[in-house]
């Protein structure tokens, strides 16, 4: 089971250094019909599973915008490289957050799958951009 305050704390720090986004506190978790993005990246090796990272309306325009500097709008190929690149920085220190420096992994890349229902144990963070769920399966 994902220990929900090391992966808030994940979470956040991530956001705020990669994408400039402003947590403020702690959320629930994304519904399907909230979800602008799904990203799972898969690991394998001394532990193998999939974390999946949901982000709402608003999220990856938000980092493509603060990454960039201008003010023009984000296309859905920036949006999503800019996702998908959230992803792989939250699951690398996540996957070693829970199990340990000791467990070897292999992050897949990350890819952008259809919205669902994240799995059970998700967790999310508030942002003033939006709100960011993750949750990992293994």
């Amino acid at each position: 089971m994902m220990d929900p305050d090391t992966a808030r704390r994940v979470v956040v720090e991530v956001s705020q250094s990669l994408g400039f986004l402003t947590p403020t506190g702690p959320g629930g978790t994304l519904t399907a019909q909230q979800q602008d993005f799904l990203i799972r990246v898969r690991f394998h090796g001394d532990r193998q599973g999939s974390m999946w990272l949901a982000l709402s309306s608003g999220i990856a325009d938000a980092m493509v915008r603060n990454l960039s500097g201008d003010d023009q709008v984000p296309t859905i190929d920036d949006c999503t490289e800019a996702a998908c690149e959230l992803a792989n920085v939250v699951a690398g220190n996540l996957v070693s957050a829970l199990f340990g420096d000791q467990a070897e992994c292999h992050l897949d890349t990350p890819i952008e799958v259809p919205v669902r229902e994240l799995p059970e144990g998700a967790v999310g963070v508030e942002l003033l951009e939006g709100m960011i769920a993750v949750a990992v399966e293994h």
